[in-house]
């Protein structure tokens, strides 16, 4: 599920991604299961509006939500 605007619901959509590679130092995690909590809620919104500073002015840099996940 992603994201191309900030906003409620209705602005996540299905779509598919290419698989990731991991860079130096970094891992790939299979991920079996993913939870949505309240950091996930105030991203998709942009909610405090100080967080577009940090995530992208106009639309967000990161197209996936998703802090928790299992694999």
């Amino acid at each position: 599920v992603v994201y191309d605007r900030y906003g409620g619901p209705e602005q996540l959509r299905i779509d598919d991604m290419a698989r990731p590679t991991a860079g130096p130092g970094e891992i790939v995690v299979r991920v079996e299961a993913a939870g949505v909590n309240a950091l996930d809620r105030r991203l998709l919104r942009a909610d405090p509006f100080l967080a577009r500073f940090a995530n992208g002015l106009f639309r967000p840099r990161a197209r996936v939500l998703g802090a928790d996940v299992a694999g």
